[in-house]
């Protein structure tokens, strides 16, 4: 039957003492609460980095949207600015010779 006491006695003793033996300790689980911390985070980060992969691809798929959109807009105003110019145009050019008849 072992006590455990003397067990930690044996322990101290062997690590200078029991100042040592505390410190030992302490350091032993700070560096083991690290590394179970990292640990316990991976999932978090693959979450993150899919994440905002995902909502990069998102907002790009929006601008390139918009975008597009924008563009049909201007091509129709481009059009329609066009047809009311000849349209004006060939009013001008049907009455001019009206005008000039009446004249």
């Amino acid at each position: 039957m072992t006590w455990d006491y003397a067990e930690l006695s044996k322990a101290a003793k062997a690590a200078g003492g029991p100042e040592k033996l505390v410190n030992q300790i302490a350091e032993q689980s700070k560096s083991l609460g690290y590394s179970e911390g990292q640990e316990s985070m991976l999932p978090w980060i693959g979450t993150a980095i899919i994440g905002g992969a995902l909502l990069a691809t998102a907002i790009r798929q929006a601008y390139d949207y918009f975008k597009e959109k924008r563009a049909i807009s201007q091509n129709a105003l481009d059009e329609a600015k066009s047809e009311l110019v000849e349209g004006i145009k060939q009013y001008d050019a049907d009455h001019s010779e009206e005008q000039e008849s009446d004249s």
